[in-house]
């Protein structure tokens, strides 16, 4: 469920990690599971980052285990844990390249005040 509301709020795309954005993405995420009716649970920001970052290390580390070549079926949570993972993994190589992009223009800067 915490991997579903993360993939529909989309909190990686288009937010920088730490921002007061993503926060608010976060507290989305927050908002949605705490609206559940079918299950009754007290949920906040940092409890589902916590969550999140437990499942994401947890999952990167079977990967790690896994890379002998077997295949094995991934399940649902697995497979949601994958896609999160390449969304977030995608936003900061893109902002990666917006720092590079950025950088040459400080150094040209700088050259110019020498």
């Amino acid at each position: 469920m915490l991997c579903r509301e993360i993939i529909g709020v989309d909190v990686f795309t288009g937010t920088k990690k730490g921002t007061v954005k993503q926060s608010e993405k976060w507290g989305e995420v927050v908002e949605n599971l705490s609206a559940v009716e079918c299950l009754h649970f007290k949920v906040d920001k940092p409890a589902v980052w916590d969550q999140y970052n437990l499942l994401q290390s947890t999952y990167r580390r079977k990967l790690k285990k896994k890379a002998s070549g077997m295949a094995v079926e991934m399940t649902e949570v697995e497979r949601a844990l994958e896609f999160v993972m390449e969304k977030e993994d995608a936003a900061e190589q893109l902002q990666q390249e917006g720092k590079l992009k950025k950088s040459p223009m400080k150094l040209r800067k700088l050259m110019q005040k020498m």
